[in-house]
């Protein structure tokens, strides 16, 4: 930190800073890929993502636009590359969503970036979703969002992921435990609802609908 505080800025070329609003840059691990957001003239519309490589005298590549794929008429933003460069995470409000900015994740597949994903609620929601980076060793991530709920304008988020989504609970005796649900419409109109679950069960939310 130390070393970072005393020294200067260095510019990079007009090859990489356009003459248009530029939001966010992101550098690779091995400091040989750079991410970045520009409203360009020759861009696909709105904020594109665009990627430069250095070559191994140290110079900064012509930007390249990650093409349609993952660039739409609306704005793009926040790029985040994995360690081994083959999970890109971005925010969007071009591709399908809950609204506003939603996370998305495309990998690499022979050399293209494949139809982007969105990573769903609770992570996406109708407000704004961005700047999300995921923690390499420990299974967690972190964003930014002003959804509701939050103390005003953008607040930051951390994601635990789950390692294994599917995982069967099992009771003491070492059998599955299973929901049961039942609807019982009586004789004066009135619909009742009973649902049971094991002790190895914790409901994180419920919504009743006619």
């Amino acid at each position: 930190i130390d070393s970072i505080s005393k020294t200067e800025p260095t510019k990079l070329a007009k090859t990489i800073n356009f003459d248009y609003y530029q939001s966010h840059a992101y550098l690779s691990k091995d400091g040989k890929t750079l991410l970045f957001t520009s409203e360009a003239k020759d861009g696909i519309g709105g904020i594109d993502i665009y990627k430069s490589e250095k070559n191994d005298k140290g110079v900064w590549g012509n930007p390249e636009n990650l093409g349609k794929t993952i660039n739409t008429v609306y704005d793009e933003d926040s790029p985040f590359l994995s360690d081994d460069g083959q999970t890109l995470y971005f925010s969007s409000k071009g591709h399908p969503g809950y609204g506003s900015y939603d996370i998305y994740k495309s990998n690499l597949v022979n050399g293209k970036w494949s139809e982007p994903e969105n990573l769903q609620q609770p992570i996406n929601s109708p407000a704004h979703d961005i700047f999300l980076i995921n923690h390499a060793t420990d299974g967690s991530g972190y964003f930014s969002s002003s959804r509701k709920g939050g103390f005003g304008d953008l607040d930051i988020y951390k994601i635990n992921y789950l390692k294994d989504p599917n995982k069967e609970c099992i009771d003491k005796n070492n059998s599955l435990l299973s929901i049961t649900q039942n609807i019982l419409d009586e004789k004066n109109g009135n619909v009742k609802f009973n649902s049971s679950m094991g002790s190895n069960f914790k409901a994180l939310k419920f919504q009743w609908s006619m």
